[in-house]
């Protein structure tokens, strides 16, 4: 029986990438370093984000601090 994988991720203050995001690129053959993927706007991380099966599932955002972390889930 199929189930679901999720993921989560902050998108903060259009210019910070959580950590784990950094290690996940390097995997994945992203030839960018972690400081190219600063001052990208939110659509595009998301665009990002969704790659590879996973769809957005929920958005928490934080208008104090512009935070944004996202949960992501595809099915397995």
């Amino acid at each position: 029986m199929s189930g679901w994988e999720h993921k989560e991720r902050i998108f903060h203050n259009n210019e910070y990438y959580q950590s784990n995001q950094d290690e996940e690129m390097i995997k994945r053959g992203d030839t960018r370093t972690p400081g190219q993927w600063k001052n990208r706007n939110f659509t595009t991380w998301l665009d990002w984000q969704c790659k590879d099966g996973w769809e957005l599932f929920k958005i928490f955002r934080d208008h104090n601090s512009g935070s944004n972390a996202c949960i992501f889930r595809r099915l397995v």
